[in-house]
């Protein structure tokens, strides 16, 4: 069974539209919807293309700690999700979906960057907020961990094992990068 995990942005909503005016709009762009941050520049390795996944109930939860997760069920080069219920509660086109977000824990963070996964995803529009939104995504990414933002449908992969596709067109002068995300569940 396969489910899409990236949502479809129409041209016509605010975060779109918000990106438009932006005289960096051909940056901004890559931002919008579910998109992978690369803001040192890095390219992604082709190997973090195909990779297995497990993702974890983190709903109810402000700050999710390293206490909130099975540490046994982290890999190397896999895609860690949290599903927090933030984008299918209030939704990407509401404003605040932006607002307060769940966010990870710096110690949680750093443990994701020891065990070298390949992704950091979460159903929200960051893993921390504010400045510190950028500096920790730069901190990921130059240790080979790539936060993806924005992911949807998190709840069909509770307690499965699946392995998720993740394509992507690397641009040298965009910080976000757009990607189609599908999870493919393991019989």
């Amino acid at each position: 069974m396969q489910y899409r995990l990236d949502i479809e942005v129409d041209k016509n909503s605010e975060q779109y539209k918000w990106a438009m005016t932006d005289k960096n709009s051909h940056i901004l762009l890559g931002h919008v919807g579910t998109h992978i941050d690369v803001y040192n520049g890095s390219n992604i390795p082709l190997s973090y293309k195909k990779v297995d996944g497990v993702v974890f109930d983190v709903r109810g939860k402000n700050i999710i700690t390293l206490e909130d997760i099975d540490t046994t069920k982290i890999k190397e080069k896999t895609f860690v999700a949290f599903y927090t219920s933030r984008i299918e509660k209030i939704g990407y086109t509401n404003k605040e979906y932006f607002v307060n977000h769940e966010i990870l824990d710096r110690k949680l963070v750093e443990y994701l960057i020891s065990k070298k996964v390949a992704y950091i995803a979460i159903d929200a529009p960051g893993i921390d907020i504010g400045k510190n939104h950028e500096l920790v995504d730069r901190l990921c990414e130059s240790n080979g961990v790539y936060v993806i933002e924005n992911v949807c449908n998190l709840k069909c992969l509770l307690k499965r094992n699946f392995y998720v596709i993740v394509e992507f067109e690397m641009l040298d002068f965009m910080t976000g990068v757009k990607c189609h995300l599908t999870a493919n569940v393991n019989n």
